[in-house]
């Protein structure tokens, strides 16, 4: 799903902006030595060296400098954000997809008149439905959304191993440096059976906690393709509406409502919102942009009756465009499930394409394709391997 892999991406950016912290620091440190060293034979380089900061603390050997060990404690903390993030973000995805699972909790949704009323579309509606979703798991933290996710979508995360554990107690410790800036207190001491007064964060430590939050993401991804596997294809070979029409469009005179989304018309006794009929909108400029609409038939044909009736007025100009060349069709359900056998661990080796089609027999396209569909984020990443 897309939110897995904006959160690997995120790990992956947090782990290289430390690495590249620590080496830019380590750099700095070793020039500004040979700075008091060698100091006439940098000028005759004509190297250009600025002011030493005041604030800059010189790295003891063998040590972790008070800078490194607060850079530490950022990327944790913003790792532990990733993770929630990630979490929150596929329950709004997996609604997007799929509302079955939302449809079998008992919960009663009130809405006052006047809220119902002022909704624009039936989009508002299901906006307020996940934001109250959402707002269960907000303040909870890790524990309540894996709570949430084992009622609500049935499935299985073990909130009992020593790995779940872990990651509580990462959860725990960032709320000890963000809240009290690393001083523990007796609950967190009488939690965590420790002794530790105040908490710091090595380079170590961090990489394992990446790790670990990497791994839990690919066990939540895994069990959430297991109980959703079938839905995900139905996306990419969703019902297709009954009619679609794409077309360009000319402001002549004043500020047609008609192409506002909460413009309403009426089908015998029943309002139709232009906002959930329209699929695209591309502004060219000021004046002039292109519309795609779909729909059921009766609602397509009595909303173009209405465009044109604003062009015979002058209004607007209108010209219906030819539909687009037809794209490949969706990759098989069995074809997706035997390349998603044939995926090697993160980071991608170039060859990968080669090595799947040649197991497989699949045309390189195609193997292509299903890279794309699983991760494209790393799909892009090897792609660029190729170019340097």
């Amino acid at each position: 799903m897309t939110a897995f892999a904006n959160f690997n991406q995120e790990l992956k950016r947090l782990r290289e902006f430390y690495l590249a912290t620590i080496y830019a620091y380590n750099q700095t440190d070793y020039f500004l030595t040979l700075k008091r060293k060698h100091s006439e034979d940098l000028l005759n380089l004509d190297i250009k060296i600025e002011q030493q900061p005041n604030f800059y603390r010189k790295k003891k050997s063998n040590s972790t400098s008070a800078n490194e060990k607060n850079l530490s404690e950022i990327v944790f903390i913003r790792v532990i954000s990733a993770l929630e993030v990630y979490m929150k973000d596929s329950i709004l995805e997996i609604f997007r997809k799929n509302k079955l699972p939302f449809k079998n909790l008992k919960k009663d949704l009130k809405f006052d008149y006047n809220e119902l009323l002022s909704f624009k579309s039936t989009a508002d509606i299901i906006n307020k439905l996940i934001k109250t979703e959402l707002k269960e798991v907000k303040n909870g933290g890790i524990s309540e959304l894996v709570r949430y996710y084992n009622n609500t979508f049935d499935i299985n995360i073990n909130i009992t191993s020593p790995e779940f554990k872990k990651l509580l107690k990462y959860h725990d410790q960032r709320h000890i440096l963000v809240h009290r800036l690393g001083k523990t207190d007796d609950i967190y001491r009488k939690k965590h059976e420790s002794n530790i007064l105040t908490l710091s964060i090595g380079e170590d430590y961090l990489m394992n906690c990446i790790n670990d939050f990497n791994a839990f993401g690919n066990q939540i991804e895994e069990l959430l393709d297991i109980k959703f596997k079938d839905e995900y294809y139905k996306i990419q070979q969703s019902k297709k509406p009954e009619k679609q029409i794409r077309f360009s469009v000319e402001i002549l005179k004043g500020k047609p409502e008609i192409f506002n989304f909460n413009y309403e018309f009426w089908i015998d006794d029943q309002p139709v919102m232009f906002g959930n009929i329209l699929r695209d909108r591309e502004d060219i400029d000021t004046k002039k942009f292109i519309i795609s609409v779909a729909g059921k038939n009766r609602e397509i044909e009595n909303y173009i009756k209405i465009v044109d009736n604003f062009a015979s007025k002058n209004k607007i100009k209108v010209e219906y465009l030819i539909k687009k060349k037809k794209q490949l069709p969706p990759l098989s359900k069995e074809t997706l499930f035997k390349i998603k056998e044939q995926l090697p661990p993160i980071p991608w080796e170039i060859d990968i394409i080669d090595k799947i089609s040649n197991e497989l027999g699949l045309s390189k396209r195609d193997v292509v394709r299903g890279l794309i569909y699983f991760n494209k984020h790393e799909f892009e990443d090897m792609q660029k391997k190729k170019l340097n």
